[in-house]
């Protein structure tokens, strides 16, 4: 077995049936077995998606085991000599894994890769690519001089803001979101750190690896789609508090002089707090109850059926009109977009590729792209 493609869910089940499409198909020259960790959700996932994916292995935990004991539970069947960890609110181009494993073909020494990330508004993730968290990166964060000065080795050296995100780096931090590792050297170090319930544990275990003498490659080229958050998806003050936790969790272990840390942490964590209790900013999904202008993007012969589905889901109020796919460029689609002042895009896979559908987005940032699969009713965002 070449890859072990490891699935952690929690109530996201429209996420993860859209995953597992884009996993198949990326898949599909890859000797690969997928494992899904159902963790304590209520969205019925295993019985629904289980016929759908006869060949997935499904297991259920009556309890939120948290990230890393979920993955550490999957890792032990797992018995591919690659393991990718991946979230389920991820969308993968058909390319994404080949890429990745010929890497590891040519690179004795890489140890694990990560990859780019977008979110749905085709806007480039900067926790793609990080450095280790330091007293005074975090800093630089908290005062706003990372924000101020993106492209910054030293005010945004977190973010690796100096590295372009199209090529590959050697970094120090991969996001756990797509992390794809050797298994001799998960094997050895055991998985994750299950003091970590969440956040934090891919922080972790890239600083564990980077410690065996393997480094660590971001790949530049493919992007992947990340939704970003959508297992925890109601930021609330509670998600900070753990979050900052694993905070105190990571440096008290890591560095020697961790405890004195502590207290910077604190002070970050109730400011943190305080500016989400104040804030106005709404989440995606209200974002996108405000904006109705949908563009469907599809071939001609699937927009009825395309239609029929928004309907029964109470969304035709949201229809603008559809773009027909007939071997236009991405630019000349661009176009025709710009035209249409859509405020979000439905496209309809495999009408469109993965791959042109995620050029598609990064070359229309700010516009919220969702996606609908062939066979399927399930469309991002409308659970």
């Amino acid at each position: 077995m070449t890859l072990s493609i490891i699935i952690v869910n929690y109530n996201v089940r429209a996420f993860l049936e859209q995953c597992i499409r884009t996993v198949l198909m990326a898949s599909q020259n890859i000797d690969t077995e997928i494992i899904v960790v159902d963790n304590g959700s209520s969205d019925n996932c295993i019985p629904i998606l289980q016929p759908l994916f006869p060949k997935v292995q499904f297991i259920r935990s009556d309890t939120n085991l948290g990230f890393a004991k979920a993955n550490n539970l999957a890792l032990q069947k797992a018995s591919g000599s690659f393991i990718l960890f991946l979230n389920p609110d991820t969308l993968l181009p058909p390319s994404a894994l080949s890429t990745c494993l010929q890497h590891f073909a040519t690179h004795e020494q890489t140890g694990a890769i990560g990859i780019r990330m977008i979110n749905g508004f085709g806007e480039f993730l900067p926790e793609s690519k990080r450095a280790l968290p330091s007293l005074s990166t975090a800093f630089f964060k908290l005062s706003g001089l990372a924000r101020i000065f993106p492209s910054s080795g030293v005010f945004n050296r977190y973010a690796l803001g100096h590295l372009s995100p199209s090529q590959n780096h050697q970094v120090e931090v991969l996001a756990g979101a797509f992390m794809m590792v050797r298994k001799n050297i998960l094997d050895m170090l055991g998985g994750f750190d299950t003091d970590y319930f969440m956040y934090g544990e891919d922080i972790d275990l890239s600083l564990q690896i980077s410690k065996t003498g393997y480094t660590l490659q971001y790949i530049g080229e493919p992007a992947i789609v990340h939704y970003k958050g959508q297992s925890s998806k109601h930021r609330t003050v509670f998600h900070t508090a753990i979050f900052f936790q694993a905070m105190k969790i990571f440096v008290q272990k890591n560095y020697r002089l961790g405890w004195m840390l502590i207290p910077f942490i604190q002070l970050l964590s109730v400011w943190t707090q305080f500016k989400k209790k104040i804030s106005k900013s709404g989440s995606t999904e209200t974002l996108l109850q405000e904006h109705k202008n949908l563009l469907v993007i599809c071939k001609e012969e699937h927009e009825s059926d395309i239609l029929t589905i928004l309907e029964q889901q109470n969304r035709s109020h949201c229809y603008l009109s559809s773009l027909y796919l007939h071997q236009q460029s991405i630019h000349m689609l661009s176009n025709e977009i710009r035209k249409c002042k859509a405020e979000q895009i439905l496209i309809r896979i495999p009408d469109m590729d993965m791959s042109d559908a995620i050029s598609l987005m990064e070359k229309n940032k700010g516009i919220f792209f969702r996606f609908i699969f062939a066979d399927s009713a399930t469309i991002s965002f409308n659970n």
